[in-house]
């Protein structure tokens, strides 16, 4: 007969199995249509493919996303080529080429900008890969390159036509949203530079020079964050096999970071 503690030990080796085992494209279909997504015009998708572990090649998750789009619908995956801070990307002043410079936020991102039918926003602060029937519509609306979250960005966009924001093996930290409502609410935290620093986009045989503001360290509270997400109707989580799933509709997201900045809860540190 076994011990208790025999118990809990084969119990907590079956739930390390379960939580280590890779994970088949129909169980992440499974939870896309847990989340009811479906005929999509705009899909934001943050992720981790290390944490996904996906018994698929990273282009057949990208086109089990984009049967998700409408007709006209457009897949989009950040693709910042720095990972920690724009200033410390920019202070080089480097050249940014839209074709060429890799992405930093993982291999699902990099698979994506690497597609032929991809197109990349232009400006390095926060660029993104688009796929679909609108991508290069939506890539070449950002006129105003001194900032990441201007009026005529990919993510002022999203918010316009409410977009969804999904993530896949990460949480909703990741969402890039928070620095769109950030820069609405600048003038009540003071978060991003006076300053502007020099760098250069490439694309193709065209080189302009320009430059660009960035974002001060803001301290924020994730906890409160969470529990406001909580409250939000478009709002869904789902952990499955040890893996962290999680969506929600812009305009849902920026009442959230709103709320927090309003309230305290994201400030400049000092």
């Amino acid at each position: 007969m076994l011990s208790l503690q025999q118990i809990k030990w084969g119990f907590s080796a079956q739930i390390n199995r379960l939580a280590a085992r890779e994970i088949d494209l129909p169980v992440l279909e499974g939870i896309l249509e847990d989340f009811r997504i479906t005929n999509e015009r705009l899909l934001v998708v943050y992720s981790s493919w290390e944490n996904l572990r996906l018994a698929a090649p990273p282009n057949q998750l990208i086109e089990l996303l984009r049967s998700r789009l409408a007709p006209e619908g457009c897949l989009a995956f950040p693709t910042a080529p720095f990972k920690d801070r724009l200033k410390d990307y920019l202070l080089p002043n480097p050249v940014f080429d839209l074709q060429r410079t890799p992405s930093c936020r993982g291999l699902l991102t990099e698979i994506a900008r690497r597609r032929k039918d991809s197109r990349r926003t232009p400006q390095p602060g926060c660029p993104y890969s688009l796929i679909g029937k609108s991508a290069g519509q939506y890539a070449e609306m950002q006129k105003d390159l001194t900032s990441p979250y201007s009026e005529d960005s990919f993510l002022a966009e999203v918010h316009r036509q409410n977009g969804l924001i999904l993530t896949l093996g990460v949480n909703f930290i990741w969402n890039s949203g928070v620095h769109y409502a950030e820069k609405k609410q600048d003038e009540k935290l003071r978060v991003f530079s006076k300053e502007r620093l020099p760098y250069s986009i490439k694309n193709g045989t065209t080189t302009i020079a320009t430059e660009s503001e960035y974002l001060h360290v803001c301290q924020r509270d994730w906890q409160f964050i969470h529990r406001a997400y909580r409250r939000r109707p478009s709002f869904s989580e789902i952990r499955r096999y040890g893996v962290d799933y999680s969506c929600v509709r812009e305009t849902d997201s920026f009442a959230v970071f709103t709320e927090a900045i309003d309230r305290g809860y994201i400030r400049k540190c000092e």
